[in-house]
C-alpha cells in the first residue's frame, strides 16, 4: 500500500489484491484490506458474526427503512420505531428525485458525468457551512450503487433532469405509468420499501408505529487519559396510549429527520434561526428535531445548526393562501424549463441557480401574495414543452387535483393574471425564446442551460411560488461509517477531535456534515439511502465474540478510514475494525506487521499511535522510508504473476516514483509493463490518453483475467460501469477505492 498511489489506476492479471495490511510484534496479526477477495465478492452477509444483533431504528422515513433493510440483510433482528401512525415522513413528500452519477440511465442518455463534477457541485452548494470531504466522497462514491439498489427493489428510476446547482443531468425520477398516472418519487420509493419489509422481512423487522423515543439509554466510562466514552444500550419509548417501555439493544440508529417544523417548547428552529419561524414550511408536523435533541443530551457534536434551507417553490394554494404548510413544488418544475417572473412581468434570476440564490432573489422582489400573512412570491410559468418534460400526469396532479396551477391561454391572459403590461411581458418572453433557441448566456440572470424553449406562444401554466422552510442542513456529526460523533477534548488524536458514541448511528436529515451551508437538490434522498444502508450494516455487525480484534493466531482484515501526512513525511493511518465496540488488543508500543492479502510477503512493521483501549480502530505510523517502497512492493507481486500497471494522471510530473517505475519496467520487461495515461497530454505526447481504451486493448471481455481498478472513487466507478457495459464480467473486476 502506498498512500501516494491512490490517484492512480492499476490493472493486474491474476495477481494478489493490491490491498494490504497485517500486524504483529512477534506473533500478533492484522491485515488492512482496502479491497475485496475476488472469489468472495458477493457474500450472503456483509460480515460473518457469531452473535445476532438487536438493532433499533428510530424513524420510518427513507433513511430508517434503508437502514432496517440493510441491517436485516446482514443478519440482525430489527425494531423500527415511528412516532406517527404510518411510515413515510418527509421522504414520502419528496418530489425532485435522487442524484446519482455513473448510472445506467445516464449511460443510455449519453451523459458524461463523474465524481469530481458531483462533488464540486455539492461543495459549491454548501459554501458557508462545514462540508466534510469524507462524507461527500462517501455520498458520491456510493451514489450509483444507491440507484442500482432502489432499482433492484422495483423503483423505476429512468427519468433524468438537471436541477438547480447541478452541472450535469443526474437527478433520477420515476416516469408516469402507461395510462398517464404520475409516480411521485418520494411516495413511490417509500411504498416499494415498506412493501418489501412487510412482505419479505417480517421475520426480521418489527414495525412499531405511534411510538416516540424519549431517551437513549446509555453507559459512560472514563478512560485513564480523562476522556469519557459513551455507549448507547437501548431506548425508552412512549406509546400512543401513554405507556412507557424500555428496549435494550446492541445498536440504535437515529433516522428521525430534521427540525423544519419545530414549534415545540424547546424549538431548535427558534434557538438557531430566530428570524425564520415566520416563514411557511413544506414539512409535516413531525419534523421537530427529536433525534438531534436525544443525541445532544449524550454530548453529540452538532454542526451547521443555523443552516436552514428555504426552498424557492413552496406552492401557495390560492384557496388557502394563509396556510403555514405549503405544498412542495418540485425542483423539476424549473429543471424542466419553467421560468420565474415578478409582478412587472420580468425574469430576475437564473431558475437553475442554487436554492439559496433563487429564494433570496424572490424575497428581494418584495411581491407579497394577498392574504398570505406576508409571503413573498413569484410566478412559476411553464408552457406545453416544459409540461411534457416534467410529466403531463404529474403536472395534472398539481394542476387539476391539488389546484395549485392556473392556466393562461395567451400572453394577454398571462399579463392579466400577473397584473403587468402586456408589452413588457411580450418583450420578456421573446427575449427568453431567442436566448433559449440560441443557447446563449442570459446577460441579466447569467442562465446558460435551457431545458426547453419557452416564448410568446401559449398556453401557459402558472403557479405561485414562495420560499418556504424546507430542510435543515445541520444535525449530529457522523463519520463516514455513520457513527454519531462527540467532542473529544481530552484525547490528543492527530487526526480527529471527535470520538464515536458507541452503538449510536445516524442517517438522513438528523445528521450534519454532508451538505454544508446549503443542500444540493436531489442529495437528500441519496443521503438517506447511502448512510441509511451504511448505518444498518455497521449496526448489524456490532457484535463479535472477540472484544479484541487483532489476534496472535490469525491475520485480521480492517478498513482504511483516514490518513494524514505530517511535515516530516510520516504517514499516520487510521484503520477501522468491523465493530465499533472492539479494541485492538495491542500492548503499548507493540508493533504491527503489514502484508498483501493472499501473500506471505511481509511489507512493513508499523508502530501504533492509538491507545490500547480505544474502541473501533487502530492508528499506525509509517516512516518516510517505509512509504517509498513502491518498487519493492511491485517486485513482490511480479514474483508470483505477471502484472501491467496503468497510471492515470493529469500531467507527467504528477506521477509518483516515475523514474523507479521506468527502471523496474526495463529490468523486468517480460513480467512487468508500465503504461502512463495523461488526462491533459502535452504536445507530441505518444502515450495513452484514455485509460479505458488502454484496458480494452489489453484485456478482452471473454478472458478470465482479474482486473483491479485502484484509485479515487470518481475514477474507478465510471471505469467499472463502462467495462460492464462492454461485456466484462463483474466477478473479474475488483474496485479498490482509496
Amino acid at each position: 500500500m502506498n498512500h501516494r498511489l491512490r490517484s492512480g489506476i492499476c490493472i493486474s492479471y491474476l495477481c494478489p489484491i493490491l490491498t494490504f495490511l497485517s500486524l504483529l510484534n512477534t506473533s500478533t496479526a492484522l491485515t488492512v484490506i482496502n479491497g475485496t477477495e475476488l472469489d468472495n465478492m458477493v457474500p450472503k452477509f456483509k460480515i460473518t458474526r457469531d452473535k445476532m444483533s438487536l438493532v433499533v431504528v428510530v424513524g420510518g422515513g427513507l433513511a430508517g427503512l434503508s437502514a432496517a433493510i440493510e441491517a436485516a440483510g446482514c443478519g440482525a433482528q430489527v425494531i423500527l420505531l415511528e412516532k406517527e401512525g404510518r411510515l413515510g415522513g418527509n421522504s414520502a413528500k419528496a418530489t425532485s428525485g435522487i442524484n446519482g452519477w455513473g448510472t445506467r440511465a445516464q449511460a443510455k442518455a449519453g451523459i458524461m458525468d463523474g465524481g469530481k463534477y458531483f462533488e464540486r457541485d455539492t461543495y459549491k452548494s454548501g459554501v458557508g457551512g462545514n462540508t466534510d470531504p469524507a462524507l461527500v466522497k462517501t455520498l458520491s462514491m456510493k451514489s450509483a450503487d444507491a440507484i442500482s439498489w432502489l432499482t433492484s427493489l422495483g423503483v423505476p428510476l429512468t427519468v433524468l433532469s438537471q436541477l438547480g446547482g447541478h452541472s450535469r443531468k443526474r437527478t433520477h425520477r420515476a416516469p408516469d405509468t402507461t395510462d398517464g398516472t404520475p409516480m411521485p418519487i418520494g411516495h413511490t420509493i417509500m411504498k416499494v420499501l415498506e412493501n418489501h419489509i412487510r412482505s419479505n422481512l417480517s421475520d426480521r423487522v418489527t414495525i412499531m408505529t405511534n411510538s416516540s423515543v424519549t431517551e437513549l439509554l446509555n453507559e459512560r466510562r472514563e478512560h485513564p487519559d480523562g476522556s469519557v466514552q459513551v455507549r448507547v444500550t437501548g431506548v425508552k419509548i412512549r406509546h400512543g396510549d401513554g405507556d412507557e417501555t424500555q428496549i435494550l439493544a446492541d445498536a440504535v440508529i437515529l433516522a428521525t429527520g430534521g427540525f423544519s417544523n419545530d414549534k415545540t417548547s424547546d424549538s431548535l428552529l427558534r434557538e438557531y434561526a430566530p428570524d425564520l419561524p415566520g416563514f411557511p414550511t413544506t414539512n409535516g408536523p413531525w419534523a421537530t428535531g427529536d433525534g438531534v435533541k436525544l443525541a445532544r443530551r449524550l454530548g453529540a457534536k452538532l454542526v451547521d445548526m443555523d443552516k436552514i434551507q428555504l426552498h424557492p417553490t413552496g406552492l401557495i394554494n390560492p384557496k388557502d393562501p394563509a396556510n403555514p404548510t405549503k405544498f412542495l413544488g418540485p425542483e423539476a418544475l424549473r429543471g424542466s424549463g419553467g421560468i420565474l417572473l415578478n409582478k412587472q412581468g420580468k425574469r430576475f434570476v437564473n431558475e437553475l441557480g442554487l436554492r439559496s440564490a433563487v429564494s433570496r432573489a424572490i424575497i428581494q422582489q418584495k411581491n407579497e401574495y394577498p392574504g398570505s400573512n406576508g409571503s413573498h412570491f413569484a410566478y412559476c410559468v411553464l408552457n406545453d414543452a416544459a409540461r411534457q418534460l416534467f410529466g403531463v400526469g404529474t403536472h395534472d396532479f398539481y394542476w387539476k387535483r391539488a389546484g395549485l396551477f392556473v392556466k393562461a391561454d395567451t400572453v394577454g391572459s398571462l399579463a392579466a393574471l400577473i397584473g403587468c403590461p402586456v408589452e413588457t411581458l411580450q418583450e420578456t418572453l421573446e427575449e427568453y425564446e431567442r436566448l433559449s433557441k440560441a443557447r446563449q448566456r442570459c446577460p441579466v440572470t447569467h442562465k446558460s442551460v435551457y431545458p426547453c424553449t419557452l416564448g410568446p406562444q401559449g398556453p401557459y401554466y402558472v403557479a405561485f411560488a414562495t420560499p418556504s422552510i424546507h430542510y435543515t442542513m445541520g444535525g449530529c456529526l457522523i463519520s463516514p461509517s455513520a457513527e454519531v460523533q462527540m467532542e473529544d477534548t481530552s484525547y490528543r488524536s492527530p487526526l480527529s477531535r471527535t470520538r464515536s458514541i458507541l452503538g449510536l448511528f445516524g442517517a438522513g436529515e438528523v445528521t450534519g456534515g454532508v451538505h454544508g451551508g446549503n443542500r444540493l437538490g436531489g442529495n437528500s434522498l441519496l443521503e438517506c439511502v447511502v448512510f441509511g444502508r451504511i448505518s444498518g450494516s455497521n449496526a448489524a455487525n456490532i457484535l463479535f465474540n472477540d472484544s479484541s480484534y487483532l489476534l496472535r493466531d490469525r491475520w485480521s482484515a480492517v478498513t482504511l478510514e483516514s490518513s494524514l501526512e505530517d511535515s516530516n513525511g510520516f504517514l499516520l493511518l487510521y484503520f477501522r475494525f468491523p465493530s465499533t465496540l472492539q479494541v485492538s488488543g495491542l500492548d503499548i508500543l507493540q508493533s504491527v506487521e503489514l502484508r498483501f492479502t493472499r501473500s506471505d510477503q511481509l511489507l512493513y512493521s508499523a508502530m501504533p499511535f492509538t491507545l490500547p483501549y480505544e474502541e473501533g480502530r487502530v492508528g499506525l505510523l509509517l516512516s518516510p522510508g517505509q512509504r517509498d517502497e513502491t518498487a519493492v512492493l511491485l517486485r513482490s507481486l511480479i514474483k508470483t504473476q505477471p502484472c501491467k500497471l496503468y497510471i492515470s494522471r493529469n500531467a507527467k510530473d504528477d506521477i509518483p516514483h516515475f523514474v523507479e517505475l521506468q527502471k523496474l519496467a526495463q529490468e523486468l520487461e517480460q513480467r512487468f509493463r508500465l503504461t502512463v495515461v495523461l488526462n491533459h497530454p502535452p504536445p507530441l505526447w505518444p502515450g495513452g490518453v484514455n485509460v479505458l481504451d488502454e484496458i480494452i486493448a489489453s484485456v478482452s471481455p471473454g478472458r478470465s483475467s482479474a482486473i483491479f481498478l485502484c484509485g479515487a472513487s470518481h475514477e474507478v466507478a465510471p471505469l467499472k460501469s463502462s467495462l460492464l457495459e462492454l461485456g466484462y464480467e463483474e466477478k473479474n473486476i475488483v474496485v479498490i477505492v482509496s
